[in-house]
């Protein structure tokens, strides 16, 4: 077996234990449908509207992986050049070569308010792209984008809810990108599935997403080391960003009533995500690239970490997550990968 199979395999066996661990409290949860939040006219919530379209929403907070030194680990991860990511590496490895044959049309997932759609065709990635969005405003919001860009030929937004929804018949792609889509599905056989039936023989299925546990559910190990370097950072490095002047004393994984109440679909079932992905594509690529210290770790405090005095700091968190992860106390939590149909 090789290494990449063997990557594969072990993080697959983890998977599937976590699965089977946890499947009591899934059940528990899931038996009673969650409804849906409603606004006072009630109409259900466009939630992914408000998480792109209002700039009050993060509080100023921002992503675990833009903390340069943790977007440098991520894309030597990926890359093998901390200064090269996944997107970079992509087009040269992947897309570039397609578009040497022939103009590239691509296939987008999940797409907001579709920035990185329209940066793939100003960069010369891709030569059109046709993306699917749940969201109306947000497909509203990346239209009108794409039209202000003069780009509206060349990038389209359509309102389709990937969990039941079908492609148009008859529109093969190039490329098709899941950027943290597939972890927000609860139907991945009805759209990795659809994904398949879209593909051309020489499509390459672009993947980049959270795979770790359903829900967020951390398990008892991650948090206990979490809250080991809790303990120790400064009162200045924990405060929190949606929330001024309060000081977070230690890191809690939200129950699953609570997080079903929140967001039903995050992490609906990112466990599940690469054994369905096995089933309509060939697994090529596959790199995983951490997170399951950081990414709960600088959750609502990530901006904290920006000066450059705290680099170090942040370069010894990054070692100390790597090296649980090759020695095999934690999991990876995220992963970039490529999908063939043969």
């Amino acid at each position: 077996m090789n290494v990449l199979a063997r990557k594969i395999s072990s993080s697959l066996r983890r998977m599937r234990a976590r699965f089977a661990c946890g499947q009591k409290l899934r059940q528990a949860f899931t038996a009673a449908p969650v409804e849906p939040q409603v606004h006072s006219e009630g109409e259900p919530k466009d939630i992914w509207a408000e998480r792109h379209l209002d700039p009050h929403y993060w509080h100023g907070c921002i992503h675990w992986g833009q903390v340069p030194q943790v977007a440098q680990y991520m894309n030597r991860l990926i890359s093998g050049d901390p200064h090269v990511d996944f997107i970079d590496y992509t087009a040269q490895r992947y897309l570039n070569p397609l578009r040497e044959q022939g103009p590239v049309t691509m296939l987008s997932l999940c797409t907001g308010i579709g920035q990185l759609e329209l940066s793939f065709v100003k960069r010369g990635i891709a030569d059109k792209v046709v993306g699917y969005e749940v969201s109306k405003e947000c497909v509203q919001a990346a239209n009108q984008a794409a039209r202000k860009e003069g780009l509206q030929d060349r990038v389209t937004f359509i309102q389709l809810d990937l969990n039941q929804g079908t492609f148009a018949p008859e529109v093969f792609y190039d490329a098709i990108l899941n950027e943290a889509a597939l972890h927000h599905i609860k139907n991945l056989d009805h759209l990795i599935g659809e994904c398949r039936r879209v593909s051309k023989p020489h499509t390459v299925f672009i993947n980049h997403d959270y795979v770790g546990p359903n829900h967020n559910q951390w398990t008892e190990k991650q948090l206990s080391y979490i809250n080991r370097i809790m303990a120790i950072l400064p009162p200045a490095l924990r405060g929190s960003l949606t929330n001024p002047g309060a000081i977070h004393e230690k890191k809690n994984a939200l129950s699953m009533e609570e997080m079903l109440k929140i967001d039903p679909t995050e992490g609906v079932r990112s466990e599940e995500i690469l054994p369905t992905m096995q089933k309509f594509f060939k697994i090529r690529d596959y790199k995983p690239y951490g997170g399951p210290i950081l990414h709960m770790l600088l959750n609502d405090m990530a901006r904290n970490f920006l000066a450059p005095e705290h680099a170090p700091l942040v370069d010894l968190l990054v070692l100390f997550e790597e090296s649980l992860i090759d020695e095999g106390v934690l999991n990876t939590d995220f992963a970039y990968w490529i999908g063939t149909p043969d």
